[in-house]
């Protein structure tokens, strides 16, 4: 038997059994009730909304205020409607506002954030579609460990800097250390990769901080050196030249 949960709005009364027919009612009234709909319904909305889809098909349909709302009244039951990272972000690629982006953040809490993020693809992802400040949120509620633990190579943290503006970059970078650094650095393309996507200021950090022995280990020819050149520009070519010269180090 189907749950049915009744609401009352200037005198008149309706039924609801689904997110469809809750659509329905909300797209309706055109944004004239629809915070006291949902109140009506706070204590059986994650009943009614039980996954993503159901999720995005209400958000849709109402007003940012409204959307803040609905996210604190679906706060402790956020982590299961939502269910996965790839569904997070497809829900911030539709919110518009930055209020409303934060507002389902903080509702998730660090726990939330933590337990839909489980890759580094889904980190750079959700981060891609977030405005203002929200991405260092991001970073800092899956915390600096939770990261390390995802991202598996230089590659997979280049797609995550791509994401984020040089102060951010340097941040994360700063958080997670040139010695983290040196360890995800596995192959030449991690290297490239990484190169590619960082400013020339922090670029020459990274090249300052290899090794003539992790050099060695990502540098072992001149298809190496030619494959790692392609991704940089003039002033970073000159500056890994000079670092490899300055270590005596030749092909």
């Amino acid at each position: 038997m189907k749950n049915t949960f009744e609401i009352h709005i200037d005198n008149e009364s309706a039924t609801i059994e689904t997110t469809d027919e809750l659509v329905a009612i909300l797209d309706v009234l055109q944004g004239q009730h629809d915070r006291e709909v949902l109140q009506q319904l706070a204590p059986d909305l994650h009943r009614i909304i039980t996954n993503s889809k159901s999720l995005y098909k209400i958000v849709s349909v109402i007003q940012a205020d409204d959307q803040i709302f609905l996210f604190k009244l679906l706060s402790n039951h956020l982590i299961d409607i939502i269910g996965k990272g790839s569904s997070l972000r497809d829900l911030l690629a539709f919110i518009s506002e930055e209020a409303v982006e934060f507002s389902l953040i903080e509702s998730l809490k660090p726990h939330g954030v933590q337990k839909l993020i489980k890759s580094a693809v889904e980190l750079a992802e959700v981060l891609e579609w977030v405005y203002g400040s929200l991405d260092k949120t991001i970073i800092q509620y899956l915390g600096i460990n939770n990261i390390k633990k995802i991202v598996k190579s230089g590659r997979e943290l280049s797609l995550i800097l791509h994401a984020l503006n040089n102060e951010l970059q340097e941040f994360l970078l700063d958080e997670l250390g040139l010695v983290y650094m040196d360890v995800i650095i596995h192959e030449t393309h991690d290297f490239a990769y990484l190169l590619r996507v960082l400013p020339f200021e922090t670029s020459k950090k990274l090249i300052d901080n290899m090794s003539i022995d992790k050099i060695k280990d990502i540098i072992r020819t001149e298809s190496d050196l030619d494959y790692i050149n392609k991704y940089l520009d003039k002033k970073e070519h000159e500056y890994l030249k000079q670092k490899l010269e300055g270590l005596n180090y030749a092909l």
